[in-house]
């Protein structure tokens, strides 16, 4: 994350579409705030959303995914973590599954994900113009 004055928050995300919906609100208005355009604030929206319900489908204990989100003047990084299993799928079978991790890196400017003493992390990060 680059430098500068940083803003953070961290969220408890469970399973339900009520608090996705409030995930999306808050990261259109830190998208907002740090200045991203309309089409990369959806893009980030958009990858959020899929790796928080890529941790979701694999829940850990705690049944939730946690989301820290930065963002300065640079731009917005998310991270979504999860005690749950890391699945890396390259075949779909057919299926609607599985497109969701090659979507995020298509979306992003950075993608990274990491698997660390039990916890599974996908960190995004969206450029502003």
């Amino acid at each position: 994350m680059p430098s500068g004055r940083t803003n953070e928050l961290l969220l408890h995300v469970p399973d339900n579409p009520v608090a996705v919906a409030e995930l999306r609100r808050t990261l259109t208005d830190v998208a907002a705030e740090a200045g991203l355009t309309r089409e990369s604030a959806f893009a980030l929206r958009l990858a959020a959303t899929e790796a928080v319900a890529n941790a979701l489908r694999h829940p850990g204990p705690a049944h939730e995914a946690v989301v820290r989100i930065r963002a300065d003047a640079d731009g917005v990084e998310v991270e979504v973590s999860s005690d749950g299993p890391f699945r890396l799928r390259e075949d779909t079978g057919g299926s609607d599954r599985g497109r969701g991790l090659p979507l995020i890196i298509a979306l992003m400017d950075e993608a990274k994900f990491s698997r660390d003493n039990g916890t599974t992390s996908v960190r995004l990060w969206k450029r502003a113009a």
